[in-house]
This record gives structure tokens, sequence and C-alpha cells, in this order.
């Protein structure tokens, strides 16, 4: 999704998860997924591995986000659980929503219905690079080192949900991790 000019990029907005379907094939349809904007948002040709499934959609993002020309926001809404969902946002318009009911059972691998995981994580912010979406890399329009400016981060938790740190008393994980 890089214009011949190279100032047009994308960013991709993923989950990743397991058990896998077969295939990797996530319900990437409606009512399990919505796009806001089919134009600016597509599916990334990338959909997992062997150790993770992915669901990723990729937004074309304008120049204001390159070289110091400005920033952009980028932003999603979490809602854990088996009726959770992902809304990802850029510069405050929705680009695309899974649902959990897009991770449902798969009888050829024998696996249930995943939902929007509970369990501590981490978000990754990074300049990536990487074929495996299907884009050809334009090299020659690429400048090393490059920059990636972030300004800040910000988490916000609901009322009364408030979450901070790796072992929770409903899902403890610092046994397992040690």
């Amino acid at each position: 999704m890089i214009d011949s000019s190279g100032l047009l990029g994308s960013a991709s907005q993923s989950y990743q998860f397991a058990p896998m379907n077969a295939g990797y094939k996530w319900l990437n349809t409606t009512p399990y997924t919505v796009v806001y904007n089919s134009t600016a948002t597509t599916q990334n040709q990338w959909m997992g591995e062997i150790y993770q499934e992915s669901a990723s959609q990729q937004t074309v993002t304008d120049s204001t986000s390159y070289e110091g020309a400005g920033y952009s926001t980028f932003g999603y809404e979490y809602v854990p659980g088996d009726s959770g969902k992902i809304t990802w946002a850029i510069n405050g318009t929705h680009t695309w929503q899974i649902n959990a009911s897009a991770m449902g059972p798969d009888s050829e691998t024998e696996i249930g219905q995943r939902f929007i995981s509970n369990e501590p994580m981490s978000v990754v912010f990074n300049l990536a690079i990487s074929s495996k979406s299907g884009q050809t890399i334009q090299w020659d329009k690429i400048t090393f080192p490059a920059t990636l400016r972030i300004d800040y981060i910000r988490v916000y938790q609901e009322d009364g949900k408030t979450n901070v740190g790796c072992d929770p008393p409903d899902y403890p994980t610092s046994d397992y991790v040690s």
C-alpha cells in the first residue's frame, strides 16, 4: 500500500491468537468484522504461521506521519471476553473492528470458540518492514537509518476496571513466567 511517490504508507492493525484455524482462515466478513472504509483499509495477506494466527488489516496513512512533518494518532479500544471486540482507529476515525465471533470453532482442527483475551499482554509499536503482507518493498525510497517518532503513548482503563501489571489476581502469571 505504498504509492509510487513513497509518500503514503500503511499501518498494520493486528491481533495474534492461538490455537489456529485450518489454513489460518478466521471469519473475516460481516458480521464477524467491520471495515469502516474499504478503500483505505484492506485485509493483510499474511494470516499467520506455525506459532500464531493473525487477524490483520492495513490502513493507508497520509504523509503527515513521516519525516517530522507532524504526528498521527493511532488507537484501539479493547473489550475482552467471549463477546469482546477490538476496534482500531487512525486520527480519530475507526478503521476496522474484529469481534470475538470471528475466531469461531473449527471442526477441522478440533478447536472451540476463541475470545478476545483477558490475559495480560503487551502492545507493540514498531517500524516493521515486511514483504509478508504482499507489498513490494521500495528499498530505493527508504532512507536508513529510519526514524519512528512517538510523542506519547496513553493507556486508558474503564472506571473500576483498573489493572496494572502482569500478575492480576484473576489471571496470575508470575509463576508461569518464572
